[in-house]
């Protein structure tokens, strides 16, 4: 009991009581200290964050040869040194086939200057010459050996040069005038037109049965012929139900006279519905119907 009135007197809710109202004076608070230990604090963590590792997460390496850059060396450029060694390889390949054809030039030339020096070393020899030559102007070395600083092979060319150009072009003026003069110049040959003429035929007939694989079965196309024909019939009917319309009067009451108008309007309606179809280029009609 002294217990809870001791709580209670230190509680604010018993500061305004029935003395302080009676007015005999104010009772002072009551104030009273509790000495509540602090918890130690904790040691203090010296940490010390480095600028590189934030920048290697921000900004990561992208390969060996990012890694290359940031360390300040050049990266290799390899394009460039394989365009480089392209370059150089073609330089050499092109050196070597200059000097393999500088060493056959070469060897034909000795081929050639060692056959002249053989036969000019033998001057004992006869050469025959044919009669034709020796009318084309060729000259003919005798058998002393004795050549007076002439070229005869040299001579001999010209000759036979000079000689075999008129022929040639005589030949080939014959050639051409005989050929000018030939009744089949300038038509196609009979046998290309036979082949232009099946293969045309060949085309038709591929075509005809594509176009008759498309019709469905029980119907036929009907022929240019009938659609024309049919046109034309169904042309004259319409210009006669026209006139026929054209005749009525110009206000119609009877009941026979507004059938008879409604009869002619239809009729006209089923000829141009008519005439849309058969003015297609492909009609099908049933295969029983009579041409």
């Amino acid at each position: 009991m002294a217990r809870r009135q001791r709580d209670h007197d230190e509680s604010i809710y018993g500061w305004g009581n029935t003395k302080s109202a009676s007015g005999a004076g104010a009772a002072a608070p009551k104030v009273q200290t509790y000495n509540v230990p602090a918890p130690a604090a904790a040691p203090k963590v010296k940490m010390h964050v480095d600028s590189s590792q934030v920048e290697s997460i921000l900004n990561p390496v992208r390969g060996i040869r990012d890694a290359q850059a940031r360390a300040g060396i050049k990266p290799t450029d390899h394009s460039r040194h394989n365009v480089l060694a392209i370059k150089e390889q073609s330089r050499l390949n092109a050196l070597q086939k200059q000097q393999q054809e500088q060493q056959a030039q070469q060897q034909s030339l000795s081929g050639g200057g060692s056959r002249a020096a053989a036969a000019a070393g033998r001057p004992g020899i006869v050469r025959s010459v044919s009669g034709s030559a020796a009318a084309a102007g060729w000259s003919v070395r005798s058998g002393d050996g004795s050549s007076d600083g002439r070229d005869f092979l040299r001579e001999n060319k010209a000759a036979a040069a000079a000689a075999s150009r008129p022929v040639k072009a005589e030949s080939r003026q014959d050639g051409g005038a005989a050929y000018l003069q030939k009744s089949e110049y300038g038509q196609v040959p009979a046998y290309l037109l036979q082949r232009k003429m099946e293969l045309a035929q060949q085309e038709e007939a591929m075509r005809a049965a594509k176009h008759a694989a498309q019709i469905p079965p029980g119907l036929r196309q009907m022929p240019e012929a009938e659609r024309l024909a049919t046109l034309q019939l169904l042309d004259a009917n319409k210009a006669e139900a026209e006139a026929r319309l054209a005749a009525l009067p110009i206000i119609i009451e009877t009941p026979s006279a507004i059938r008879h108008k409604d009869e002619l309007e239809r009729r006209l309606q089923e000829i141009e519905d008519a005439r849309r179809i058969f003015s297609r280029p492909n009609v099908l009609v049933h295969a029983g119907r009579q041409q």
